[in-house]
């Protein structure tokens, strides 16, 4: 089992006086230094300890049982035993100060309490964390180890026996950017790629990424990387295959790349509840290029209508059809909402869905998807429930009620926050009118890929949709202005309003701005670039066939980085499935279908590869963007 992000690492072999990013320039011959090495979060010149119990890494120490990394942390607010040790720790806050002096470590910041998990954990541990962030580490040795111990026995004496307790380093989360297209990596990968493969065979590795990786914002400051990410599960030996490809590296004359190993799980985009409010158009007729879509009547799944395309049929008629993914129109398994059989299901992922095949007609597909309609309608009314609660509100409207004297100003104040009631009042309405009247059913299933590859390896996972014709749309772009951050302004600059050119992949990335742009259901409006080198996925893809057994693609996809203006936010994120991807000219370059949790990435299938599948699925003569 791994518990850190960093399974093992090698850094760039610095150059004394040269660029440490880029290798030497022409004419250098400056002598490298050694790489720095990592193992599982910790410098390879610090022995760390890990016994089954508790874990002392350089950068975390704690137990017992840490969770993995990413964390996240449960709302506790509600939780009547999180009262009882915010209370504890407050009373114990004396005597801890005093352990940790006694271990030469100075007062923590903090401490937080926490029901911390592993991010990706679909059974999350709900136990309590005591979680304290001691700043930087200046000693190396069992200090922090011996504290954590003494403090977990204070909170067992005073009740808590199953706590745990961890104290770390903050550090700056790791940045994935894009590797140029003519940069030397780039060209000489080709050769490379293949010999890192079949190191690899039988390995626990999900993909295979070539990035520039680290901690600064300036995307150059960081190093080109050979990213793997690999099973949490994994007990393979890292530390070999770094070692490996460190050789490999070396030998070819990329001392300056850097090998990076770490723990992730790969995931299509679909299925998790929204954090972000519903549009306020969600309920009105047409459904626009990057709404909310879901299983008719279930709650399961929630997803991305891209957008539109036009097929047209061997009698040369053209036909609309909305466009979303395989795996977030079709159920991996039977379900209330699909009673179907599980080998007819088995064969639908594997060999596609062909135009109207038996059984298709029962995948009904609705938007907003009902998920995000019962979320919404649950904001809806706890906003409205929140303003009259309200005591300053109810006394407002009881002197407006009694015909008395108000105050200008706090009549304004009132008139406003009534202005938000009313708009959410509506919203309501509009909502609820639309579910009842079942003006919610999108369409339904015309044909899809499965969950394939091309020829070439292109991840294919794509479906049709037949419109109902008062929700048919366009392919309209959004205003640049809708971009959040004047960032964005200048470089999104689309020639037409609507999405209807298919872009030229290899002129976007040799561009001076090979920016994509994004619409989906989770995160909204989004902007990340594309990756010089495609990657190399190993990955099952999550399904079964009908022997039970999983099922093992190999893939090589477009990569789409963050955006290095937003940080660690990703392109897309679960939910975002089916999201049309277009570059700064408003160009259509692909569909969003999944991601890497490690590295942060978006895997995008290409227009001409969704194109030809479609083209080979459903007999049709051509394909085109909807006009």
């Amino acid at each position: 089992m791994i518990c850190s992000e960093e399974e093992a690492y090698a850094g760039p072999m610095l150059r004394v006086g040269g660029n440490p990013q880029s290798g030497p320039q022409d004419g250098e011959t400056i002598p490298p230094t050694e790489r720095a090495r990592y193992y599982r979060g910790s410098s390879e010149k610090f022995s760390f300890t890990r016994d089954g119990v508790y874990t002392n890494e350089q950068f975390r120490v704690g137990g017992p049982d840490l969770c993995l990394l990413p964390a996240e942390h449960a709302n506790i607010d509600k939780d009547p035993q999180a009262k009882r040790l915010e209370k504890a720790t407050d009373s114990l806050q004396e005597v801890v100060h005093a352990v940790l002096k006694r271990h030469n470590l100075r007062r923590p910041e903090g401490p937080i309490i926490a029901q911390r998990y592993w991010k990706y954990d679909r059974e999350p541990d709900h136990r309590f964390t005591v979680l304290m962030w001691l700043g930087t580490r200046e000693k190396v040795n069992d200090d922090w180890l011996l504290a954590v111990k003494e403090i977990r026995r204070l909170y067992a004496d005073n009740g808590f026996s199953d706590i745990i307790v961890e104290m770390f380093v903050w550090r700056d989360p790791v940045l994935s950017f894009p590797v140029g297209a003519a940069e030397d990596i780039t060209r000489i990968w080709p050769s490379l790629e293949p010999q890192i493969v079949k190191a690899l065979s039988g390995k626990e590795c999900l993909e295979l990424n070539v990035l520039r990786r680290g901690r600064e914002k300036v995307p150059n400051d960081n190093p080109v990387t050979v990213v793997l990410t690999v099973s949490p599960t994994s007990t393979d030996d890292w530390i070999a295959i770094r070692e490996w490809i460190v050789h490999l590296l070396n030998n070819n004359g990329l001392e300056y790349v850097a090998v990076e190993i770490g723990a992730g799980v790969l995931w299509p985009f679909g299925g998790v509840p929204s954090e972000n409010p519903l549009p306020n158009d969600a309920w009105k007729g047409p459904a626009k290029m990057g709404c909310s879509i879901g299983p008719l009547g279930s709650t399961e799944t929630s997803a991305t209508l891209g957008g539109y395309l036009q097929l047209q049929h061997p009698n040369g008629q053209w036909s609309a059809f909305g466009v979303t993914c395989h795996h977030a129109a079709v159920p991996e398994f039977p379900t209330e909402y699909l009673s179907i059989n599980p080998t007819t299901l088995a064969d639908w992922h594997k060999s596609g869905i062909k135009p109207n095949a038996k059984g298709c007609e029962m995948i009904k597909i609705a938007s907003p998807s009902l998920d995000d309609h019962e979320t919404a309608i649950s904001y809806f009314e706890a906003q409205i429930r929140a303003a009259k609660e309200d005591p300053a509100y109810q006394e407002v409207e009881q002197l407006i009620a009694d015909e008395e004297f108000i105050i200008p100003h706090r009549l304004r104040v009132h008139n406003v926050r009534k202005e938000i009631v009313d708009i959410n009042k509506n919203q309501l309405k509009a909502a609820k009118a639309l579910f009842e009247r079942e003006r919610n059913y999108l369409g339904r299933l015309f044909a899809s890929s499965g969950c394939r590859q091309s020829s070439n390896l292109t991840s294919l996972d794509w479906a049709l949709l037949k419109i109902s014709a008062h929700r048919v749309s366009e392919n309209e772009l959004p205003n640049p202005e809708s971009f959040f951050g004047l960032n964005f302004i200048p470089i999104f600059s689309p020639l037409e309003p609507n999405v209807t050119t298919v872009a030229n992949i290899q002129e976007t990335l040799d561009s001076q701005y090979p920016h994509v742009f994004k619409s989906g259901r989770s995160s909204g409006l989004t902007q990340g670039i594309l990756n010089g080198i495609k990657s190399h996925t190993f990955d099952q893809w999550g399904y079964r066939a009908a022997d039970g057994q999983n099922v093992e693609v190999i893939r090589r996809d477009m990569v789409v980085t963050s955006n290095a203006l937003r940080g660690a936010m990703a392109f897309a994120i679960p939910g975002d499935s089916g999201a049309f991807v277009y570059n700064r000219l408003g160009h259509f370059i692909g569909m969003a279908i999944g991601g890497n949790s490690h590295s942060n990435t978006t895997s995008v299938t290409c227009a001409r590869d969704l194109f030809d599948d479609i083209k080979k699925i459903t007999g049709a003569r051509a394909v085109r963007l909807a006009e």
